[in-house]
């Protein structure tokens, strides 16, 4: 299974988390099965290139994001691309999948999603 962050950096599991998902400047993936991260960067249209991170994530596999919040918009475009989502991750990748693992981490849905603009 592959878990998503949006990470300001490429420290790979001691990258904080960026509280901005879709303007992140990266991406940390991380395999469970093999204990590996990679990190990719954030082509998304806020950040100059095309398209939206669900989509790139989507292309690498990803199965579940984990994320501080994200908006509707968000929500419902991982919810086309059968990824789910969690909020509520805080911290640096390795304490987010920690808290993923021992369920404090809340599965995102249209009605627990942020309505503000910078989602």
């Amino acid at each position: 299974m592959i878990l998503a962050l949006p990470t300001k950096g490429e420290k790979g599991k001691n990258e904080e988390i960026d509280g901005h998902f879709g303007r992140s400047r990266t991406y940390t993936l991380y395999d469970t099965e093999n204990d590996e991260t990679k990190v990719i960067p954030n082509k998304g249209e806020h950040m100059g290139g095309t398209g939206k991170p669900p989509e790139l994530l989507n292309e690498k596999g990803v199965d579940i994001m984990l994320c501080r919040n994200l908006g509707r918009k968000a929500v419902d475009m991982f919810n086309q691309f059968d990824i789910e989502v969690y909020t509520g991750a805080k911290g640096k990748v390795k304490d987010a999948i920690k808290q993923y693992n021992e369920g404090n981490l809340n599965k995102a849905v249209r009605s627990n999603a942020c309505k503000g603009k910078h989602n």
